[in-house]
């Protein structure tokens, strides 16, 4: 039928032999010689139909297979982008002098200090959000019970799951330490130094050389105070004030016995460049002299 099909020349030819084939075996009438020649046209004729019909199916079927494949394609493609985008890490590092306020994608909130590298995704994954810190930062973490918060140092990291906390935790430095606002967090050794689990106003210390952990109690927003440079105060007394701005700006100070320990002070005690700015401040509020000599500061009565 494919040689027949292929040209006119050779569907007279294979009519004259189908002729030849039939006079052959007996005479036959023009009759009924046309009624042969018909019958094998319909033949030829219907084969063609169920050809083309083959091929319309066929062509139905590849434009369906390529629309099928075509969405398989894309749905690859696209869970491939996504993919990457979650896995895709970020880095952000601050220089000398520099602080650095981020929101992640769940929307915790970070702050670096100065000279701290922190690298995370994009897109934290299903189970786990896990940042690499060198340096220093302190978090406000956005809690989630399904998805804990993993903060991992050079040699110590810290797992919450909704807490404000601040980790300092270097590649060079000694002491690694963390300390709790609010929330809890577990404290563990990169190298299996125990498990510690915090409350708020204590610190966890790991020292690199020894490997040992240590907890004490801390005022933690001093140890934060570099994220907004304020700590609030309530009815704090001259002698609260005088330790906090021992710890703030590493100096000795001696307090008059005279100086009336009832007054306090309660409000936003604001950070300075120099303790001097903040004492001639507080001087007006609680009422006290002060001298400055170096590293060492005096308060007396006015």
């Amino acid at each position: 039928m494919e040689w027949i099909n292929a040209s006119e020349q050779n569907k007279e030819k294979y009519f004259k032999w189908e002729e030849i084939y039939f006079l052959g075996k007996h005479t036959i009438s023009d009759e009924r010689r046309a009624m042969a020649e018909q019958k094998l046209l319909a033949r030829i004729e219907g084969q063609e139909r169920k050809n083309k019909a083959k091929i319309i199916t066929m062509y139905r079927f590849m434009k369906y297979a390529a629309v099928f494949v075509g969405l398989f394609v894309i749905s690859i493609l696209a869970y491939w982008h996504f993919d990457n985008e979650s896995k895709s890490m970020i880095r952000f590092v601050t220089a000398e002098g520099e602080t650095k306020q981020l929101v992640l994608s769940d929307g915790s909130k970070v702050w670096l200090n100065e000279n701290t590298s922190l690298e995370f995704p994009k897109i934290f994954e299903d189970n786990i959000r896990e940042l690499r810190l060198n340096g220093e930062a302190y978090f406000e973490v956005t809690s989630n019970k399904h998805q804990p918060f993993v903060v991992k140092g050079a040699t110590m990291q810290i797992e919450v799951l909704g807490t404000k906390f601040n980790f300092k935790n270097s590649e060079n430095c000694r002491i690694a330490e963390a300390s709790l606002l609010e929330g809890e967090i577990r404290a563990s050794g990169n190298a299996n130094e125990g498990l510690i689990t915090l409350s708020p106003g204590q610190k966890v210390e790991l020292n690199a050389y020894t490997r040992q952990m240590k907890v004490s109690d801390t005022d933690a927003e001093v140890d934060a105070l570099w994220h907004n440079d304020f700590v609030q105060l309530t009815n704090a007394n001259i002698y609260d004030i005088a330790l906090l701005l021992e710890k703030i700006y590493r100096v000795n100070i001696v307090v008059s016995p005279e100086i009336n320990k009832t007054n306090t002070y309660s409000g936003a005690l604001q950070k300075k460049k120099n303790i001097k700015e903040v004492l001639e401040i507080l001087s007006h509020t609680m009422h006290f002299n002060y001298k400055i000599n170096k590293q060492n500061i005096f308060l007396s009565v006015e």
